[in-house]
């Protein structure tokens, strides 16, 4: 043997790297998939609050279907005091407010499009208020549908 050699040691290798602590770049990686998690959650919950009005009056307009065939005059005035209702959640009240006859049926199509067989029967809403007597059922089961329509659409 070679003077010195006894003397050295065998390789000696590092210890492993360890997961904990992440390197910068894990830890900006978090922080930024954290930031995206809340502002997802932030969407989403206002996302569901702004559709609870509207699913709140499709329950009622349910409740006022139920009604339907026994009174019609009723429903159909029902009908319109939701759509009304709606309309002064969904816009400001100085642009639906005071509408009334020809003016309302109006704002209710420009707001939401609709095929032609339903527009007609947003043209009810006109003299609904004022109309004592009991339209047939089938033009208050459409102006149903083009309330559920609006409802759903507008916007």
């Amino acid at each position: 043997m070679q003077p010195g050699l006894e003397q050295l040691r065998d390789i000696h290798l590092p210890d492993p790297v360890g997961w904990w602590p992440p390197a910068p770049a894990w830890w900006l990686l978090a922080v930024i998939g954290a930031a995206l998690l809340v502002l997802l959650a932030r969407f989403i919950r206002r996302r569901i609050r702004a559709g609870r009005y509207r699913r709140e009056a499709l329950a009622h307009l349910s409740r006022i279907e139920r009604s339907l065939d026994e009174d019609s005059a009723n429903g159909l005035r029902a009908i319109n005091v939701l759509l009304k209702r709606t309309a002064l959640h969904a816009f400001p009240a100085t642009s639906c407010a005071g509408l009334h006859g020809g003016e309302w049926s109006a704002f209710l199509l420009q707001r939401c499009e609709v095929a032609p067989e339903l527009a007609r029967h947003a043209r009810m809403f006109e003299e609904a208020p004022y109309v004592e007597a009991t339209p047939p059922v089938e033009d208050a089961r459409g102006a149903l549908e083009f309330a559920r329509h609006w409802i759903r659409r507008h916007r």
